[in-house]
């Protein structure tokens, strides 16, 4: 018997090449017969959530989405100044805004900038209203250690990314198990990935899961990587219940509350790295004084 065709949300023929895991977080191997067009389309909205709060971890681990042609940065401030974060690098990507009291009595304004290209963005988003600047000179290149860490802030889970969680579990477990993905036990998580929860977490419903208290390692063995997991799923015998254990290193217990946590991931010392930077000359007139 060949593999069921019809979408497993709407039974509609499934046509769409589905990644198995978001192209947008570097998946590449697509099946076409999980989800039709609409419902493809439809759950980008979760991936657009799984992609936006792991945007930092796929810029360091310079993960490039399927189609691209290279990884996506991943920008964040510190003390005003706009930063863009790829691999091990950490660059200035826009210096902290124009302070007029920083301008000296010729009306010269020294801005500190990586390359000709940001000092220009920078002139674009600071003038107008009351200054213009223009570029007067600028010096050679210079490089400035940093020796303390850039904080970034980071906010995870919530009931929303556990939705989108559980479309990636419901994803995978239809590409490996095509016919048990189209039971009507899995309707009930098939329905939440329809809803719009925004994160509340009122509309979450509690019996979607169920733990039996076993400790996974006794089920499938350690987690053999470092940075990853490996789930196990299938059919209980006894229930007909769809199951999934994952082996962890710590254990945890299921939380549905998203965290905000203030992470230093990649320290930028004195000792490992240096910035370059040109000292850019700007002329930084009042526009009532040109005006007059």
């Amino acid at each position: 018997m060949g593999k069921p065709k019809n979408c497993i949300m709407c039974a509609v023929e499934a046509k769409s090449a589905e990644h198995i895991f978001p192209a947008a977080l570097g998946g590449r191997r697509t099946n076409r017969g999980i989800y039709c067009v609409q419902h493809n389309n439809g759950f980008g909205r979760l991936v657009a959530r799984l992609e936006c709060q792991l945007a930092m971890m796929n810029a360091a681990l310079e993960i490039r989405p399927d189609r691209k042609d290279a990884p996506k940065p991943f920008t964040f401030h510190h003390e005003n100044t706009k930063y863009v974060l790829l691999g091990s690098s950490i660059e200035v990507d826009l210096p902290a805004p124009f302070d007029p009291s920083e301008v000296g009595a010729n009306g010269e304004f020294v801005l500190q900038a990586p390359n000709l290209e940001v000092a220009k963005r920078w002139i674009e988003e600071n003038s107008g209203g009351e200054w213009k600047f223009e570029i007067k000179g600028s010096s050679g290149v210079q490089s400035h250690y940093q020796t303390e860490r850039n904080h970034i802030h980071l906010s995870f889970g919530g009931v929303d990314f556990l939705q989108a969680v559980a479309y990636l579990a419901l994803t995978f477990f239809a590409h490996s198990f095509p016919v048990e993905a189209r039971q009507p036990g899995l309707d009930p998580l098939k329905a939440l990935l329809l809803e719009d929860l925004n994160d509340d977490k009122a509309s979450f419903p509690e019996n979607l899961a169920w733990w039996d208290g076993r400790d996974p390692r006794d089920i499938v063995g350690e987690n053999p990587y470092e940075f990853g997991h490996v789930v196990m799923v299938g059919i209980s015998e006894t229930t007909s219940h769809a199951y999934a254990w994952r082996p962890r290193k710590l254990s945890a217990t299921p939380d549905l509350s998203g965290t905000v946590l203030p992470l230093c991931p990649i320290p930028n010392s004195a000792l490992k790295s240096a910035r370059s930077f040109s000292s850019v000359k700007l002329k930084a007139s009042p526009c009532a004084a040109l005006l007059a």
